[in-house]
Formats: structure tokens, sequence, C-alpha cells
């Protein structure tokens, strides 16, 4: 629309790769190889300029006015380019003003945000290439390929902790038994419980987790699909770690986790899906750039290993699971873009027999599966 004024996407980076420009949007997965006079017109886009003026601009840098308006509808449908109040710029606004951690970690956040996972997997495929072609480069180590191999002691380690690693295995196959109201608690406690607080001088008590959080800052929350569980009405909940309580976020006659958990079959089945939440404010005073939203992840990671050694001792199934539709989950959980930071999740339920019979491709075309190995 001609009314409107137009800006370069605030999630477009634009970066030089040997001899060429590459754009990227990494939250609609768009990547193109761009011309230097495009690219010189994109960077210069940065605030809010009338249509007649970017028209002007790309005239000046194709030479034609009809191919002009074909390359300004592309950078609009592939997101290089937005307009004011459309829902792409109210997005951009809402998780700019959340999202402190910087470029390279919002490439990352928004290319896994974005996924829409489809039974054949192809489009997390390609979003995937995106991410590696556009991120990876930063956050990538280097691996050491000369160093020396060193042997170790056995090692030495108490019987019960054998006994608790051994009993962690990533079960899917649910069976529909309710969990019960103190298999939940439990789980939730070991994932975000506090053990005990520390009281340093002039200072408010800090929190002891039993998971380790970065500068104590306990940046990670845990949200609850409730579907099957003694005791709870289905909805969505979240936990209180000091008083081992829930707040119901919403009711529901009933959550769809399969939908959620990328169209996973057996999420349908688990009692409870566990959902771990990074808050992006309690981190980024202290921690900028990748530090504070490596410090989220790593503290989901501790939490969900608590969790799951916690579901195996009181005696239930549990996996994790990455496979997220984040806007929708967001949405579900009432959370705010850019601030609230959907991490992973961790499935319960109970499970038959100490074997996993679950096949996640049973009935398939695994050719599929081929092409994915072997693009």
């Amino acid at each position: 629309m001609t009314d409107h004024r137009l800006r370069r996407s605030a999630t477009v980076t634009l970066r030089l790769r040997g001899d060429e420009v590459v754009a990227a949007n990494p939250r609609v997965g768009s990547t193109r190889k761009i011309p230097e006079s495009l690219f010189q017109v994109l960077r210069g886009l940065a605030q809010w300029t009338s249509h007649e003026v970017v028209v002007g601009l790309l005239r000046d840098a194709t030479g034609d006015a009809a191919r002009a308006d074909t390359v300004l509808q592309a950078l609009l449908s592939e997101g290089f380019l937005v307009e004011e109040s459309a829902p792409a710029d109210q997005f951009e606004s809402a998780f700019s003003s959340g999202w402190p951690f910087g470029e390279t970690t919002a490439d990352h956040h928004l290319v896994t945000r974005s996924l829409s996972f489809s039974d054949d997997r192809t489009e997390a495929f390609s979003y995937g290439k995106v991410l590696r072609v556009h991120a990876s480069d930063d956050l990538a180590p280097e691996t050491l390929s000369d160093a020396g191999v060193i042997s170790l002691p056995e090692p030495r380690v108490s019987d019960a902790l054998v006994a608790s690693l051994s009993r962690r295995r990533s079960r899917r196959d649910f069976v529909p038994v309710p969990v019960s109201g103190e298999q939940l608690s439990s789980v939730l406690w070991a994932a975000a419980g506090i053990q005990g607080f520390r009281t340093p001088a002039h200072r408010p008590a800090l929190p002891l987790m039993f998971a380790p959080s970065a500068g104590g800052l306990n940046g990670v929350d845990c949200y609850v699909l409730v579907q099957g569980v003694a005791g709870l009405e289905p909805g969505v909940y979240r936990y209180r770690p000091r008083s081992g309580a829930l707040d119901r976020v919403r009711d529901a006659s009933s959550v769809d986790a399969e939908r959620l958990l990328g169209n996973q079959r057996w999420a349908g089945a688990a009692g409870a899906v566990v959902v771990l939440v990074g808050n992006a404010a309690r981190t980024a005073w202290k921690y900028d750039a990748a530090s504070g939203f490596n410090a989220l992840l790593l503290q989901a990671g501790h939490m969900a290993q608590n969790a799951l050694l916690a579901a195996a001792d009181v005696g239930l199934g549990a996996v994790t699971s990455n496979a997220i539709h984040a806007q929708d989950m967001e949405s579900t959980l009432g959370l705010q873009p850019g601030r609230d930071i959907v991490l992973t999740s961790v499935s319960v339920g109970h499970v038959d027999g100490d074997v996993s019979r679950y096949e996640e491709y049973e009935g398939t075309d695994m050719s599929i599966l081929a092409k994915m190995a072997n693009p």
C-alpha cells in the first residue's frame, strides 16, 4: 500500500560471504544472495521511509521501474522489508524491546523459534540449513584435531548414583494411567525446587536451587501442560518454587501437547509436559550478548536432567524434546516474545515395562528420512 512507510526488517542480517553479500531473515527462514546495489539500498533503510522514496531507490538500483516494483514485492514477501503497523512490525517491536542478547543469538533463537515441524520434517531441515549457514560459524567451537589421548582411571561413584543414572532412559511409550500429584511435585521440585538460602551481607537472601544457575540468578521458570494428573484439571500451570505450588495460568478441557510438541504422536499420551522458559530480564543485566543467552540454555539443561532423574526415581517415564512450535507455545503459556524464551520440554507419564516399545517412524515413508540424511 502506497500510504505505508517501509523499513528494513529488524531481524535481517547483511553479511559478506566471500565476494557476495547475503541477506538473511531467520525469523521467516529467508536467505538471498543480493547485488551490491541492493545491499546499499537495504543498508540505508534502517529507519521508516516513505513508499515513494523506497520505490525510487529501487528504481535507481535496478535501472527499471517495472523491475523495481517486482523487487519491492519480493523484499516484502520474504521479510527483508516490513510495512509500518503490519503484523511483522508489531512482532519485531515486541521482540526487540525484550531481546538483550545480541545479533548472533537472535539469529539462533529466531530460526529455532520459527520452526514449524511438519510430519515429513522437510521444513525443519530447510530452516536448520539457514541456521547453519548464518549463525553456526559464530556459535560452533573449533575442534582440536591433534590433541593427545590420555587414559583416565576407572570411574568410582556411589552405587546410589549409578542406580539413578541407570534408571534414566528416554521413554515416550506412555500408557493412559494418571500421574499422581506427588509424582508431578517430585519432578518439579527436582527441576526447580529450592534446597535452601544463602544470605550475603547487606543483600536479600539468595535462593539455592538443586540445578546450578549462572550468578545464582535462577532465570528459568517451569510451566506445566497438564493432560492426565490425578487431582488436577487439564490446563496450563506455572510452578512456584518457594511454596511448591502451582498457579493456574489457563483452564482447558484438554491440552493439545501433540500439536505444541512438533506433532509428535507420543506427546498426546504424556500425563504432563514440563516446559522450561527463560526470563531474559533476570540474566541480561549481568551477562550481555551470548553469555546471557547461554546461561539460560545451560540452566535449562541442568533442570531438565534433574527432572529426568526424579521421574525415573518415582517410577515415571520421561523424555526431553526441543521440537516445539515455539510461537504456539508462547501463546498457550501467555508469554511475551523476546522477554520469555521457550527453551526445552520434559514430558512425563507412566510406561509399561523396562524396555521401550515405541517406534517413532512406524508406518511412515522411510524415504523421507533418507532424503534428509542425503540432501
